[in-house]
């Protein structure tokens, strides 16, 4: 892919052709950064996390009011324990929304899909 960017940046001098090619670099890089690199055994864990369709994370910064807020799509299971365990790792407020959602308070979205990849999801 990058030397597809490359190409593009080399033949497409006009303005329309660059900001395409850059999102799409760009795009990509984020997407790759959190993939399922390996099958862990994640049948212990009393919740699960569904990723999206297209293999992302469903982890979602958005706004509450004037409060940001990051919400997790998805779940699987015991919500609840999982909103106490994201409360742990990140150190802010969290709760259950819902059935198959948790929000936390403030933008913690790397942070939320790092300790995610990690533990296998």
């Amino acid at each position: 892919l990058a030397q597809v960017f490359h190409v593009f940046m080399l033949l497409g001098r006009s303005r329309e052709a660059r900001p395409w090619c850059v999102r799409l670099c760009l795009r990509w890089r984020l997407q790759t950064r959190w993939r399922l690199t390996s099958e862990s055994d994640t049948s212990k864990i009393p919740f699960a996390i569904k990723r999206t369709p297209s293999g992302n994370l469903p982890v979602y910064p958005g706004f509450q009011g004037t409060h940001k807020v990051t919400e997790i799509t998805n779940v699987v299971g015991n919500s609840q324990l999982l909103a106490e365990q994201v409360q742990l790792v990140v150190d802010k407020k969290s709760k259950v929304v819902g059935k198959k959602k948790v929000r936390i308070r403030g933008h913690v979205e790397r942070e939320v899909k790092d300790w995610l990849a990690r533990m296998g999801f």
